[in-house]
């Protein structure tokens, strides 16, 4: 593990535990939203916390929202629908839209599926799941991806507005529940392809 992919798994962990801390703040707005089941299909969750210049994400989905199954890859063709999921997953400049006055940059990111093979890409931050092919059987109907992002942004307080591209990427994807974290504001939000935009406060 190179420094930049530990100093990413500590972010995460961050990420996460920032989350729990404000969990009970959000959860008075997040009642005004539809709680969705944790694998429901055509729903996802992004988690977003963002302090001073810098600005995690992770989103959380159900593999049919990214590939169209959650069987372990059959075939030479269901293999590179994960590759490439992978690697378009890899883009959050791509998936996730900042206020450009922001001028924000991905600085890494981790991804992690159980669908993935055993390669891995040593050039890249990017993790993938290493368990063997037996070892994904237990999986079948009920395989996720989870992306990870880490950007920082040149001037934080140009930040207003996130608009989610995920929907345009990833067609299966119907809603993503939000919670957002900021140094403006804290709110839980509900994202769709007609409504792919939120503002930080």
């Amino acid at each position: 593990m190179n420094i930049k992919q530990s100093y990413a798994g500590r972010l995460t962990a961050t990420l996460l535990l920032t989350l729990s801390l404000n969990a009970s703040v959000m959860a008075s707005e997040a009642d005004e939203h539809r709680q969705h089941d944790a694998h429901e299909h055509g729903h996802a969750v992004l988690n977003l916390v963002q302090e001073n210049s810098t600005v995690q994400l992770m989103l959380e989905s159900p593999a049919a929202n990214i590939v169209g199954f959650e069987n372990y890859p059959k075939n030479a063709e269901e293999q590179r629908k994960v590759k490439e999921a992978i690697a378009l997953l890899k883009q959050g400049e791509q998936l996730f839209v900042f206020d450009a006055e922001a001028q924000c940059v991905q600085q890494s990111v981790e991804v992690e599926t159980e669908l993935a093979d055993n390669g891995h890409d040593e050039s890249s931050e990017t993790h993938e799941s290493h368990e063997s092919h037996e070892g994904h059987e237990g999986h079948e109907g009920h395989a996720e991806f989870t992306a990870s992002y880490l950007f920082t942004c040149d001037k934080p307080t140009a930040l207003n507005r996130l608009t989610v591209k995920v929907f345009e990427l990833f067609p299966h994807t119907e809603e993503i529940d939000g919670q957002l974290v900021t140094d403006k504001h804290q709110l839980g939000v509900e994202l769709s392809a007609k409504q792919p935009s939120s503002n930080f406060n």
